[in-house]
């Protein structure tokens, strides 16, 4: 909580909650309401520093929203602080997780992942990006074992599918591949990227009536998304 001062009262220092997107093609339209809400978070978290300028959560959430806005380094930064002010908030490590990861720093992604499970181990997500994390750096069993854990706490999500699908397909597994994206279809039947990531799986296989299949139904989400026709 924000303590109220002679400038600022607590009902006036509120935060604006933005929901942070998954790492898929979002429409024009829904790009600047969401750089809006974007926008209008950091000024409340910037008032909220002055405020109270050692607030540990005021730095991990301003950081995690400066990653979403792509803004690596200050975002790191933020959570730096944030970790220095309290080294026990859980939440830090997660969110700098993503910026090392997006940094292509994946050692120390991995580092941060780990010290978030350490303190939270049913939290599916997290056992996902660590999966996605030891895919990209060769351990294939270790990120096949991270998403079958992160698909038994949470077996209805379906970007794990979609995640697991990428790191099968970015290994060869063609078939485990499509069967990750058709699960993660039928669980959520409006996102562009997995269709699209199996229109690739597909034209591997050489299923090219699959693939431009997969390819416009991909197109099709993302004009609606746009409000085009």
């Amino acid at each position: 909580m924000i303590n109220s001062s002679a400038d600022t009262g607590e009902s006036n220092l509120r935060t604006r909650v933005c929901v942070a997107r998954p790492s898929t093609k979002i429409s024009r339209l829904a790009r600047i309401d969401f750089a809006c809400c974007l926008d209008a978070a950091l000024a409340d978290f910037a008032r909220a520093l002055k405020v109270d300028p050692k607030f540990a959560r005021a730095y991990s959430n301003r950081g995690a929203l400066r990653h979403e806005k792509k803004d690596y380094d200050v975002a790191l930064a933020d959570l730096n602080r944030a970790i220095e002010l309290d080294p026990k908030l859980n939440a830090a490590y997660f969110n700098r997780g993503l910026v090392y990861e997006s940094l292509g720093e994946l050692d120390k992604a991995l580092a941060d992942y780990d010290t978030f499970i350490k303190s939270d181990s049913t939290n599916g997500l997290a056992y996902a990006y660590r999966g996605n994390v030891k895919s990209r750096k060769g351990n294939y069993d270790g990120a096949l074992a991270d998403y079958a854990r992160a698909l038994e706490l949470e077996p209805k999500n379906a970007f794990i599918y979609h995640y697991r699908g990428d790191a099968k397909l970015a290994h060869g597994d063609l078939d485990g591949a499509i069967a990750d994206y058709n699960r993660a279809i039928e669980l959520n039947p409006k996102i562009a990227l997995t269709y699209r990531q199996r229109s690739f799986a597909k034209e591997k296989k050489g299923d090219y009536d699959g693939f431009m299949a997969d390819f416009w139904r991909a197109r099709e989400i993302e004009n609606t998304e746009a409000g085009l026709k």
